[in-house]
């Protein structure tokens, strides 16, 4: 399973619902932060499945407030 059908399936898991452009987005945006994160230390976490789980989902979460 490639990265971006692992982030919509969490999504799903979790009951959200997001567009796909919005999805799409949201895998750009990982894939930016963790090719920066080579050269700068943005994050501690290195691979997509943890960056998805520890950083997408969780932020998702805050929408539910």
């Amino acid at each position: 399973m490639n990265s971006l059908d692992y982030l919509k399936d969490r999504i799903g898991e979790y009951g959200f619902y997001l567009e796909e452009d919005v999805v799409k987005k949201l895998y750009q945006y990982m894939i930016m932060v963790l090719e920066k994160n080579k050269v700068m230390n943005l994050t501690s976490v290195t691979n997509e499945q943890d960056f998805i789980d520890r950083n997408i989902i969780d932020s998702l979460f805050l929408k539910k407030i």
